[in-house]
């Protein structure tokens, strides 16, 4: 009797507790590639202004000295004002090149990202169909467990049947770690934060 106690409580612990996958909506994660390149933007859009942040200096009129004009004079750059035109054309031209490649990366994420979200949903839903499996895995192994208990089996047909046992849980369990691992991939990929609860396979992950 004590011998069929110990080994349910050995299959109570190998049977662990039900799996929650937590795969983001698409809207969070479209939401997410939206601020990271937004910021991403106005970064680009501020250092692109930075190159015109002293051209106003070219303005200014140039002092000189020449005994022929009586002594001191100041000269104008007249090609100045031409040139800042076409300076602020360009400038005009690279802020609108820049704001439809960030438009079209972001695009391109959110698709990407998207493709990413169902394949993982399909390998959650393969998951979640096999769990049939796991209750038949876990009735053999009780059964198997009892048979031993009672004295019907030898010890080495039980511990065979425990090590296949156990082989078929270490597999569910990397299953789940793979699974585990695409989500974090897929919150890294859209900017968004990492849950505490899933640091340590980011840790794996990412060494």
């Amino acid at each position: 009797m004590m011998k069929l106690f110990t080994i349910s409580l050995w299959l109570a612990a190998s049977c662990g507790n039900a799996q929650d996958f937590p795969v983001p909506d698409q809207p969070d994660l479209e939401k997410a590639v939206d601020r990271y390149f937004s910021s991403q933007l106005q970064t680009q859009l501020i250092e692109l202004s930075q190159t015109k942040r002293f051209r106003w200096l070219s303005y200014l009129p140039s002092p000189g000295y020449s005994p022929f004009a009586g002594g001191f004079t100041m000269s104008m750059n007249l090609s100045a004002p031409l040139q800042e035109i076409r300076l602020n054309h360009a400038t005009k031209t690279r802020s609108e090149a820049i704001r439809q490649q960030s438009a079209a990366q972001a695009t391109d994420l959110k698709n990407s990202l998207q493709s990413d979200r169902l394949t993982i949903l399909n390998r959650i839903a393969e998951y979640e169909a096999r769990k049939v499996l796991d209750s038949l895995n876990r009735l053999a192994a009780e059964l198997s467990a009892r048979k031993y208990a009672s004295n019907e089996i030898t010890p080495t047909e039980y511990i065979s049947a425990s090590k296949g046992f156990n082989e078929y849980l270490n597999s569910r369990q990397k299953e789940q770690n793979a699974i585990h691992e695409a989500i974090n991939n897929l919150l890294y990929k859209a900017k968004m934060d990492v849950p505490a609860s899933n640091a340590h396979l980011n840790n794996l992950t990412h060494k």
